[in-house]
């Protein structure tokens, strides 16, 4: 009985390609009669890509395949996956997001806010100037509004001083009650005054007649 003899793995060199994206780079390998368990994805130390295979074609022969590439600029070491889909391994490699990407992401979203379509600009401009004459109206009616609150404090000072005046009086006349006597009271004292002026008059004459006339009976 002949013991079997064992031949060495012959080498299967598989299709690759690169699929670039934004996001992404997939590695592509096309490895027919190959199996899910037959494949491994590897990174080595020096940072390659490392895709190798090894599969039996029958008792005394077998294939294998080893292809190393090097990692694209930028890849995210921890966002590799790998898949097996209709004898197709699919190898696909993140890509780090960087500043400068999401600068510009952000600022192409922003442009595209921001820009108003042809048809809409001449009704922003009637809006813009239907709002210049909003705030133009608000500014003056600001403006009559304090000029009338200045009016009426004004006016509340003129009331105020006239109040004041008028209590002035009343306390000074309070205080000299003379003063408070009405005119008719004043020029009827005066006639009274005259009218006893003039009576006691009479009498004095009166009385000096009498003398006179008593000095003659004398005689």
């Amino acid at each position: 009985m002949q013991a079997a003899v064992f031949t060495q793995p012959e080498e299967f060199e598989p299709k690759c390609e690169w699929v670039h994206e934004d996001v992404c780079d997939t590695l592509l390998a096309h490895v027919p009669g190959y199996k899910k368990e037959n494949l491994k994805v590897q990174v080595t130390t020096s940072g390659n890509l490392r895709v190798l295979g090894e599969r039996k074609i029958n008792d005394k022969r077998s294939v294998r395949f080893l292809k190393e590439f090097s990692l694209p600029e930028g890849c995210d070491m921890d966002g590799i996956t790998a898949k097996f889909e209709e004898e197709v391994l699919q190898v696909r490699l993140a890509k780090k997001a960087s500043a400068p990407a999401m600068h510009k992401e952000e600022a192409k979203q922003e442009t595209k806010h921001s820009a108003a379509p042809e048809d809409e600009k001449p009704h922003d401009k009637s809006d813009s100037k239907t709002q210049e004459r909003v705030e133009a109206g608000a500014k003056k009616s600001i403006k009559e509004a304090e000029s009338s609150k200045q009016n009426e404090k004004s006016e509340g000072l003129a009331d105020v001083a006239k109040d004041d005046k008028h209590a002035t009086e009343q306390k000074y006349q309070k205080m000299h009650p003379r003063n408070l006597m009405p005119k008719k009271t004043t020029l009827l004292a005066v006639l009274i005054l005259v009218v006893a002026v003039a009576l006691g008059l009479g009498m004095v004459r009166q009385r000096g007649v009498s003398i006179k006339s008593y000095s003659t009976d004398g005689e």
